[in-house]
């Protein structure tokens, strides 16, 4: 007779999840004894680092800057003395790692483990597959691009995917039911997401997003214009309250906007020559070649890049075509399907004009492996609808 659906099912998420919980183990055991926080070397390295002498021959990374800045942060230190070009929240996410744990990578490693949760909860409430929604935790936890944020720590970015997703849970759930309340945490989480790195960029990147989404919907233009309207609100005043201290220290508004305009300032005077590193990223999927902005623009391969890299990245984006075009019953996930499709388009056109660190594919293959799952999750669901009809 064969084998009950719904046991073969259970067996496959039972796999998926011990696989999940094994190779989360392995980063555990392998950093649980990291070193504590040592506030005098990060402190003396930023003193004599490139961004208080010019020209210093001991630079400091972003690592250790981030750490350092966390820590004066948490001190009560105004954020935009130290590190001020990117804004104050995942710094001080890193320092309250720091004041808990008296370590700045456990915070990497718990915003990690909800960002795993959160991809579930994602792909579970738009398709009602636990195994989709398995499967896209799976290949999150095995992707290098995750593991290299739990590696090298403290970085931004896993912060950023972290808000990502659940930004795309609250807006997803809101296109499904029209609550208000989904809208104000879609604006909430908006705005923790453009207050990790550069504002402006993110900022823009997330809107033209949202207004592709919107044309991709055929949405009225009112709800169209309301919703951006709220979820720009909460996000610039959650924003805004990310640099709490500097107003608490005095810092008036047009003393805030002087910091943005800096800001801004700072990133345009780059002297970087852009035109030379065009589809920079492709090389680096395709072709493990990584062109840094120095000297003569060097290529260096990259030791986390693995050939799945071009494979989910073709796959992925082939996916989005099968998945808009299939009529999806009574399981509508279109709306997330939408939305990740606007997201890559924009965000490939961000990586393709600007320089890039490796880390920035995170952003790139978490979409791509939720889709990946999405579709692969449906052809199994698929086949084992075809063994139950064979089994009656």
């Amino acid at each position: 007779m064969g084998k009950n659906p719904n046991s073969v099912i259970f067996s496959l998420v039972l796999v998926l999840v011990s696989l999940i919980i094994f190779s989360l183990n392995i980063f555990w055991y392998k950093y649980r004894n990291l070193n504590s926080y040592n506030p005098n070397y990060y402190k003396n390295k930023y003193l004599n680092s490139q961004w208080v002498i010019s020209g210093s021959d001991n630079p400091i990374s972003d690592e250790e800057l981030y750490s350092y800045a966390a820590y004066e942060y948490i001190k009560g230190v105004n954020p935009i003395l130290i590190n001020p070009e990117v804004p104050p929240l995942g710094k001080y996410l890193i320092g309250l790692s720091i004041a808990v744990f008296n370590n700045q990578h456990a915070g990497n490693f718990i915003a990690g483990l909800i960002s795993l949760v959160s991809i579930f909860v994602l792909v579970y409430l738009s398709t009602d597959s636990i195994i989709s929604g398995s499967l896209a935790t799976f290949l999150t936890t095995v992707s290098t691009v995750f593991h290299e944020q739990l590696i090298h720590v403290p970085q931004l970015d896993i912060f950023q995917l972290l808000f990502f997703v659940s930004f795309s849970v609250f807006f997803v759930a809101y296109q499904k039911n029209a609550n208000f309340f989904y809208l104000i945490f879609s604006g909430i989480f908006f705005g923790f997401f453009i207050s990790v790195k550069f504002f402006l960029f993110y900022f823009l990147l997330l809107d033209l997003t949202l207004v592709l989404f919107y044309l991709f919907r055929k949405s009225k233009i009112n709800y169209f214009i309301k919703d951006l309207f709220f979820i720009n609100f909460f996000g610039l005043v959650v924003y805004l309250l990310t640099y709490f201290r500097y107003f608490v220290l005095g810092g008036n508004f047009r003393g805030f906007l002087g910091v943005q305009k800096w800001i801004w300032t700072f990133y345009s005077q780059s002297q970087i020559d852009m035109s030379r590193l065009w589809g920079n990223y492709l090389n680096l999927i395709f072709f493990n070649k990584w062109k840094f902005w120095s000297g003569d623009y060097p290529v260096y391969p990259y030791k986390y890049w693995t050939i799945v890299w071009p494979i989910f990245f073709v796959l992925g984006s082939l996916s989005l075509y099968p998945l808009l075009k299939k009529k999806d019953g009574k399981h509508n996930i279109k709306d997330l399907v939408r939305f990740l499709l606007a997201f890559l388009l924009v965000y490939n056109g961000f990586l393709f004009f600007t320089p890039i660190y490796p880390r920035y594919l995170l952003l790139l293959f978490i979409p791509l492996n939720i889709l990946l799952a999405i579709y692969f999750g449906r052809l199994i669901q698929n086949i084992l609808v075809n063994i139950k009809f064979k089994i009656r």
